[in-house]
């Protein structure tokens, strides 16, 4: 899909590259043990090669391959009005001309990407024909939203910047993530944006979720530790997800002791009504930075998700939660 048309003026929003990464070291020596200077000078020096764990223990357990009792995140697509959103998955981010680096994690990336999408893609087929007009057939099934946002760089240099200097099809989707064709397809939304957050786009992401009384959201994409969380986090801080858009309310903003205790009941029934976020762990990547690899990178950033913003998710959990 060519998506030239659709690129936005540069604005002073950037790209940040890299993030930081946290490490841990080994617990220092307790005082009553005093070690000879030499030994100090020793250990400071080759602490990451000792075998002390990098990691104080695992950073992330999730989908189990034998977790037969994992608990459902996700509710069946056909009762709940779901969207998969696909951030950044384009061409500029491989790792052919290094720009992002060379490492990248996630080889299965590609392949969930499109298993998702095929299967998103052929639910929605086989929903009828009404839905193509109220987003809801006949016998009250809803169709999966599946919005695609590109990334547009300011910066000349990038792989993502719409003169192509670095990379000609740069900003072109990969091939798994390529969008349908308006024509084609009720369901499927491109979007750009030229900052980190999905949702730093003027609010047509969020006005598009809240038309559709999104209830879920499924997560995929580039690169875990940049858009991907940024996103996810701010989706998570305003609340673009309800389990219940009839419970939405829309306060005056008055004043007083009794409007305020009024404004904390509402904040808890907007907490208890907020929705599910979910990442794929194996739908998204990472890119190996600082000297940490890339596999690191994706953990730590998926772990620094989990619980907090999200459900970290593997793609096979995902399609089994929604569609069966």
């Amino acid at each position: 899909m060519d998506i030239s048309r659709l690129v936005q003026p540069h604005s002073t929003a950037s790209k940040t590259d890299p993030a930081d990464v946290i490490m841990w070291l080994p617990p220092p020596p307790s005082s009553s043990s005093q070690a000879h200077p030499r030994q100090e000078q020793t250990t400071t020096t080759t602490c990451q090669t000792s075998n002390a764990p990098a990691f104080p223990g695992p950073l992330l357990v999730v989908d189990s391959a034998n977790n037969s009792d994992r608990r459902r995140s996700l509710l069946p697509a056909a009762h709940t009005r779901t969207a998969l959103l696909l951030i950044d998955i384009q061409r500029g981010l491989n790792t052919s001309h290094g720009y992002y680096g060379t490492d990248r994690s996630t080889p299965t990336l590609e392949g969930n990407v499109a298993t998702l999408l095929g299967r998103c893609r052929e639910y929605n087929a086989n929903a009828n024909a009404h839905a193509r007009a109220a987003d809801v057939d006949s016998t009250g099934n809803y169709p999966i939203q599946i919005i695609h946002v590109f990334h547009q760089s300011n910066n000349p240099a990038s792989p993502l910047h719409v003169s192509g200097r670095t990379q000609k099809d740069g900003m072109e989707f990969m091939p798994c993530a390529a969008p349908d064709e308006p024509s084609s397809s009720a369901f499927e939304t491109v979007l750009g944006k030229t900052a980190n957050s999905a949702f730093a786009d003027g609010g047509r992401l969020q006005s598009l979720l809240a038309a559709k009384k999104v209830g879920q959201l499924v997560v995929v994409g580039i690169a875990t530790d940049h858009c991907v969380s940024s996103s996810v986090r701010w989706a998570k801080d305003l609340g673009v997800v309800k389990r219940n858009w009839d419970r939405v309310s829309h306060g005056d903003g008055g004043g007083g002791g009794a409007a305020n205790g009024e404004a904390e009941m509402q904040v808890e029934m907007e907490m208890d009504n907020e929705g599910t976020i979910v990442v794929v762990r194996d739908a998204t990547a990472c890119f190996g930075k600082g000297g940490v690899g890339a596999e690191v990178v994706q953990r730590v950033s998926l772990a620094s998700l989990e619980g907090e913003f999200a459900d970290v998710l593997s793609t096979a959990d995902v399609l089994g939660d929604l569609v069966g």
